[in-house]
């Protein structure tokens, strides 16, 4: 099966940037939700992450990301409302 390149990826890769906020287009419509899963996920979850990593740094964001996805994969959490009992 061949999979196509990301279009995002391969954009900063040829702007030599390491995040897309770090662009001038910052943000662009490459970053526009897709149609499959809308219904599930927020549509801006994608320009969330991206203004936290550049407000508190990625390792900072990392660390509370972590935490996060502890409980998504592993315990009851619901998007846009958090943990649930």
């Amino acid at each position: 099966m061949l999979v196509d390149k990301c279009e995002t990826l391969e954009c900063v890769k040829s702007k030599n940037l390491d995040f897309c906020f770090e662009c001038s287009d910052f943000p662009c419509s490459k970053l526009q939700p897709l149609a499959e899963g809308a219904d599930r996920y927020p549509h801006n979850l994608k320009v969330y992450n991206l203004i936290t990593i550049e407000n508190k740094g990625l390792e900072k964001w990392a660390s509370e990301v972590a935490g996060i996805r502890e409980m998504y994969f592993k315990g009851k959490f619901k998007i846009g409302a958090g943990p649930q009992k």
